[in-house]
């Protein structure tokens, strides 16, 4: 949540300096000052590359993030139900704290109602 709100923070200061530069061209149009068009247009095609070269690394982080999911299998061939942690991210998935409210018994009358895995490999699932 944090990185979304820092992320959306970048991009407004980006459209606000877009916008400025839009307004500094009608100015120097109508002004007949063209030397500052041509800078303003310079300022606009710099934004819009450092737009684009940001969407392409925030892409590129996203995919190099752990990504945690966890379900239920159900598709196993026996008539147990499997508690499934996944990690579907591109990164090994460190100190992985889970809690299960309400509390779930499992095989040999166990209760699970929190735990912590030190880590999961990219791509791997640990079932419980």
């Amino acid at each position: 949540m944090k990185k979304r709100i820092l992320r959306n923070f970048i991009l407004s200061i980006e459209y606000f300096a877009l916008l400025g530069s839009v307004i500094l061209i009608g100015y120097s149009i109508k002004n007949s000052n063209w030397e500052i068009t041509a800078a303003a247009l310079a300022v606009i095609a710099a934004i819009i590359a450092n737009f684009n070269s940001q969407r392409i690394s925030w892409k590129q982080e996203d995919e190099y993030e752990a990504d945690i999911d966890i379900n239920f299998d159900l598709k196993t061939l026996s008539r147990k139900v499997l508690f499934v942690i996944e990690n579907t991210g591109g990164s090994r998935a460190y100190n992985v704290n889970f809690s299960v409210s309400p509390e779930l018994e499992v095989i040999n009358n166990q209760i699970i109602k929190n735990g912590n895995i030190n880590f999961i490999d990219k791509k791997r699932k640990n079932t419980i």
